[in-house]
């Protein structure tokens, strides 16, 4: 999406090496919905519906082949990560409704608009059942994202409806990504190990899972950084160099652990069940903070902890390069004692047997690189310095927890700015407009929380349900 931004350096030091933070204020007024957003969110609703559609048909091939527990297994994958975000998408949409049902009304268009007729209110109700009782749910919201970015392009006031609706549908992706697509792809990878089936509807649907959980991971950073009045957004050319960072280090992580399935069997539990337990043991370390209490927080840490199982995700604020670097040193480990595990067990007598340990080495140290460069010459913030004095790596998805106090200031003063042109007809009055800017910092880009959801940039809830924004209720 396209962006203006402003940036204020403060007092500046002279030493390159002690640059003070640059804040970024980004205006929803100026971002435009871009083909280019078009293209990308299309080809994100189009790898969930071929990641299904291949898997169902794999399934199928499996049932008629008699493998009914293959076949089981395939279904079980596909129905259960199904059915969890039909549940989700449909509780945020209850939510949503129930949200704006208690947003005290401002004008009378917005009185007019809560009482639409009840025959609308019905088919609004209808249809989103309908959809997700068959299992279209993602598919309703990405259709919606793309209704809503062509409409900001005559009418800007729909741009916030997009962004809201493209968060929601990432974060649901982003679930099933690593719930259907992540344990799907070890599956048939096992299945085409050990049967030595290559035929080209297991291998389609094993690529095709590979690519939508690199695509699900990057358009949830990408809607995350859109989200965030204090970050840039990313470019499409930095945005493909991630993909291919992920698609790499991805595809090292599930060959190894296919190929140690195919000799050990169950024995991959076990080593995925220890991985697990240590990366939840060690988010939980890093005292997340996400949730109101602490057993929700501890079961969100040990949830997080399966997308672990394949690639990095930031939870905490700080320099994550010692993070990244901890946990790429574990994985690597970890890839090469399954790997060798299985190539010395009668891997190396296998015509795939030197390939393998190629991709498997090649393939993860490729990704690293890549994900360097990155860093170093595609990231929003410019360069940024990978070791030595004054080296840091942003965070992907940052702790809103600690947001800067400059920055929430400023943010501050657009809220009351904002709110005092609304004129007499708000409830809100200025006390109340600061607490609630002070409050949004804590929950500003979080799409794990409520009012992450919905609370953008410094729009903090008023305009939901405002003129300014037709139809934000989702």
């Amino acid at each position: 999406m396209a962006t203006n931004f402003s940036q204020s350096n403060g007092n500046a030091s002279s030493d390159n090496n002690h640059k003070t933070p640059v804040k970024i204020v980004k205006n929803m007024d100026n971002l435009k919905f871009t083909r280019f957003d078009a293209l990308f969110i299309f080809g994100g609703m189009w790898t969930y519906i071929a990641d299904l559609v291949t898997d169902v048909l794999v399934g199928f091939k499996y049932l008629r082949e008699q493998h009914y527990w293959w076949c089981g297994l395939t279904f079980f994958f596909v129905i259960f990560p199904s059915l969890t975000l039909q549940y989700l998408s449909l509780r945020w949409f209850v939510t949503d409704d129930q949200r704006s049902r208690e947003t005290p009304v401002q004008t009378s268009e917005q009185t007019q608009a809560r009482h639409s007729s009840f025959a609308s209110k019905l088919w609004e109700w209808t249809s989103w059942l309908l959809t997700h009782v068959l299992q279209l749910g993602a598919v309703n919201r990405y259709i919606r994202t793309l209704r809503y970015g062509f409409k900001s392009r005559l009418n800007q006031k729909y741009y916030r409806n997009m962004v809201y609706e493209y968060r929601d549908v990432t974060m649901l992706r982003l679930i099933e990504a690593y719930t259907e697509s992540a344990p799907q792809l070890v599956l048939q990878l096992y299945i085409m190990v050990k049967v030595k089936d290559q035929g080209w509807l297991t291998t389609t649907s094993a690529c095709v899972s590979l690519a939508s959980l690199a695509w699900a991971l990057e358009a949830y950073h990408k809607a995350l950084r859109e989200a965030r009045s204090d970050k840039q957004n990313v470019g499409y050319i930095a945005l493909t160099v991630r993909i291919i960072w992920r698609l790499f280090v991805v595809a090292s992580r599930v060959i190894s652990l296919g190929l140690f399935a195919s000799e050990y069997g169950w024995g991959v539990f076990i080593v995925v069940g220890v991985h697990w337990v240590y990366m939840t043991v060690w988010l939980i370390h890093q005292k997340t903070d996400f949730c109101p209490t602490r057993f929700e927080e501890i079961l969100f840490d040990t949830v997080i902890g399966i997308i672990y199982l394949f690639s990095y995700f930031n939870m905490k604020e700080g320099q994550t390069r010692f993070r990244m670097l901890s946990f790429y040193i574990i994985m690597f480990i970890e890839n090469s004692i399954m790997f060798a595990l299985w190539y010395y067990n009668g891997g190396k007598k296998l015509m795939y047997g030197l390939p393998a340990l190629i991709f498997v080495w090649g393939g993860f140290f490729f990704g690293i690189v890549v994900m360097l460069f990155y860093y170093r010459c595609l990231h929003p913030n410019q360069s940024i310095r990978m070791c030595g004095k004054g080296a840091e790596v942003e965070e992907d998805e940052p702790d809103c927890g600690q947001v800067l106090k400059s920055e929430s200031e400023h943010s501050n003063e657009n809220d009351i700015e904002r709110a005092s042109q609304e004129g007499s007809n708000s409830r809100l009055d200025e006390s109340s407009i600061e607490k609630k800017a002070a409050e949004k910092s804590v929950d500003e880009g979080n799409l794990f929380s409520a009012k992450g959801r919905r609370y953008l940039y410094w729009e903090i809830g008023m305009y939901i349900n405002d003129t300014k924004a037709p139809e934000t209720r989702l």
